[in-house]
């Protein structure tokens, strides 16, 4: 009966250890995907305003994405693009100011199309929960 309960022990052993390495695993990639979706302090509204202004809004706003000028000519939609992260910025001006497709993207700014896709689902609703912030109309 000893060899039994050692053999018992020895496989609970292995299960837990197998179980508490895959449950690290699924933390560690909790965190990154967290972290991908957190917000830096500068864009929380601590100073009571809707929102914090990174840039003030001049009219006719000229963006760069990758040394190529965007003119911008709606204050509200300038405003909200400037919020958003750099490279959320570049992917949304590359795709709708330059029509370049989600690969070509990729390719200029060395990600995969899987990851611009992302990226650029996330960009969008972000500027939709900015947009609607500022109270813009359709």
């Amino acid at each position: 009966m000893g060899n039994f309960s050692r053999c018992i022990e020895q496989t609970f052993d292995a299960f837990c250890k197998a179980v508490i390495r895959n449950k690290s695993r699924q933390i560690h990639r909790e965190l990154a995907r967290r972290e991908a979706w957190e917000i830096p302090l500068e864009g929380l509204n601590i100073a009571g305003e809707s929102y914090p202004r990174k840039e003030e809004y001049r009219p006719g706003r000229t963006l760069h994405v990758h040394g190529r000028p965007v003119q911008i000519h709606d204050p509200m939609l300038a405003q909200a693009i400037l919020w958003l992260p750099p490279q959320k910025r570049d992917i949304i001006l590359l795709y709708y100011f330059f029509e370049y497709s989600e690969p070509q993207i990729g390719k200029i700014l060395g990600l995969s199309a899987s990851a611009v896709n992302r990226r650029h689902r996330q960009a969008l609703e972000r500027l939709r929960e900015i947009l609607e912030g500022m109270g813009y109309e359709r």
